[in-house]
């Protein structure tokens, strides 16, 4: 699997077993979807937004985000989470707050906040893994402990 740099805002998922390329950690997955990840929080940003989550194509996950001019959005989860063969999303949460592991997949719609978001056309760094079935749109990276489930 190969990994391009993205100038887009996309919501990275993390989907499938962790693969390695020569000791590095790549996206998710699991052989039907693909889940961007990346390596932990960059930070906080204020935004509250619920969210359905959908195929952007391919296999990609991704996000719409009512009234966001951006939306869709690739939707990337923190690096240690999971995708299950059903393309169920389970997102690793920091064990101090002692949450249980936010679980949703592919039409599920949930409510989460942002750790950082890359608009199109914004250089994205190397450590935000994005699958290459991703279409070139913005990159939305979720903070792990600010999902909920349910509208």
């Amino acid at each position: 699997m190969t990994m391009r740099p993205w100038g887009a805002l996309v919501l990275l998922l993390a989907a499938g077993a962790l693969t390695s390329c020569a000791g590095s950690p790549e996206f998710l997955d699991n052989g039907a979807v693909q889940v961007a990840v990346y390596p932990a929080p960059q930070g906080i940003l204020a935004i509250a937004q619920p969210a359905d989550v959908i195929d952007l194509g391919d296999g990609c996950v991704g996000v719409e985000l009512p009234g966001y001019d951006e939306s869709p959005m690739i939707l990337a989860v923190p690096l240690g989470s999971t995708l299950d063969a059903d393309g169920n999303i389970s997102v690793v949460t920091p064990d101090i707050l002692e949450l249980d592991e936010p679980t949703f997949a592919v039409g599920d719609q949930i409510h989460m906040q942002a750790a950082h978001i890359y608009r199109k056309g914004e250089h994205v760094p190397d450590d935000v893994l994005i699958p290459d079935a991703c279409p070139s749109v913005g990159v939305w990276l979720m903070l792990p402990y600010s999902t909920d489930l349910g509208g």
